[in-house]
């Protein structure tokens, strides 16, 4: 299956694809929800990937596009 993410609206639940393509301007997956993908992800606007949220491709293909993901950390320590 093809997935085309047209909308703002955040992934909520984990999807399972083939490829997928973000047409979106501002695409969110929120936190913890794994997008797993067979091949590639091509996003022609930008994709966002919330705390422990995860991408997961099964073959090694280039992805196309701009990605950003946020994690959420204890404050380090000097020297740590």
């Amino acid at each position: 299956m093809i997935g085309i993410i047209n909308s703002n609206t955040p992934i909520t639940s984990d999807v399972e694809l083939c490829n997928c393509t973000v047409n979106s301007t501002n695409a969110n997956i929120d936190t913890g929800v794994t997008l797993k993908l067979q091949d590639k992800l091509v996003v022609n606007g930008s994709l966002t990937f919330e705390n422990n949220a995860s991408l997961v491709q099964i073959n090694d293909v280039a992805n196309v596009g701009s990605i950003t993901y946020k994690r959420t950390t204890k404050p380090i320590r000097k020297f740590d």
